[in-house]
């Protein structure tokens, strides 16, 4: 298990300022002290960015790591959409996957898009 940090920053959406709230062992933590602040009386937007980062590691070392389990994580979610029969993956001409609608899926993509016209 990597030892992780998050830094819980508010993020001013009119002037990008970010204002660095803390830093906390767990997501969960961030996300609990993210939740008991109330910005509604001031005058500008704010967004909050929790960030996880690893300690004792590179900016680089952090890179690949985070760029792995992202890579990780897509191809979970591609199988499950296999398995769940809404893409199929293929092959091109030039030996690269490339993945499909199957029917079932262009009819949840279709029911997706006619939910959201306005």
């Amino acid at each position: 298990m990597n030892n992780t940090v998050f830094f819980l920053e508010k993020i001013n959406l009119t002037t990008e300022e970010t204002e660095l709230i803390g830093v906390f062992s767990s997501e969960d933590l961030a996300l609990a002290e993210m939740e008991t602040r109330d910005y509604e009386g001031e005058e500008e937007d704010y967004s909050y960015s929790i960030t996880e980062v690893i300690v004792d590691k590179t900016i680089e070392e952090q890179t690949e790591f985070f760029e792995q389990q992202f890579q990780d994580e897509i191809e979970q979610d591609l199988i499950q959409l296999m398995k769940d029969e809404i893409i199929d993956q293929l092959i091109d001409e030039d030996g690269k996957f490339v993945y499909k609608l199957t029917e079932k899926g262009k009819k949840i993509a279709e029911r997706k898009k006619r939910d959201t016209d306005f």
